[in-house]
């Protein structure tokens, strides 16, 4: 929307934003992290960095990755477990009550759109969508030896954590 509609009255500055992190330079590390709060508390109870990207995080885990949350989710079972994904095609599962790591992998394309989960005979499954491109700042994983095309992702979750 750059312009007001005809006849809308409207302040004669105005200010805008692409509501990004264009200049992640400009900040210190961890640019993207994902987080938990204790509600009873009022506080943060857990944080940890997510995404990598080769321009700035050079692969070091602990930094994040500027522009992390781009067309990614998060999704949280019944039995504690928290799946996210972040740029890099980068998956991860959090124990949700201390937000160490289970699990983390790389997909051979980038991750787009919310994950999902789906049960078939009490066995539950987690799909993600893997068919966007990489960004030219970002490593990309779907030119490695034994990369997958791209397509949705399934897989089994075990029974416990």
């Amino acid at each position: 929307m750059e312009a007001y509609p005809e006849g809308v009255e409207h302040p004669e500055d105005r200010f805008s934003t692409d509501y990004g992190l264009e200049w992640p330079g400009l900040i210190n590390p961890p640019w993207f992290s994902i987080l938990a709060y204790d509600l009873n508390e009022g506080t943060i109870k857990w944080r940890r960095p997510i995404g990598i990207n080769s321009l700035y995080v050079q692969g070091d885990k602990t930094k994040g990755a500027p522009n992390g949350s781009h067309r990614k989710g998060i999704i949280t079972t019944s039995t504690g477990i928290v799946f996210a994904t972040a740029n890099g095609g980068m998956v991860y599962a959090f124990d949700a009550e201390d937000g160490s790591v289970l699990w983390e992998t790389t997909l051979s394309n980038e991750t787009n759109a919310q994950p999902s989960m789906f049960s078939i005979d009490g066995k539950e499954y987690l799909v993600i969508n893997a068919t966007s491109n990489f960004r030219s700042d970002s490593y990309d994983h779907s030119k490695k030896p034994g990369a997958l095309p791209k397509g949705y992702v399934i897989y089994s979750i075990p029974d416990n954590k």
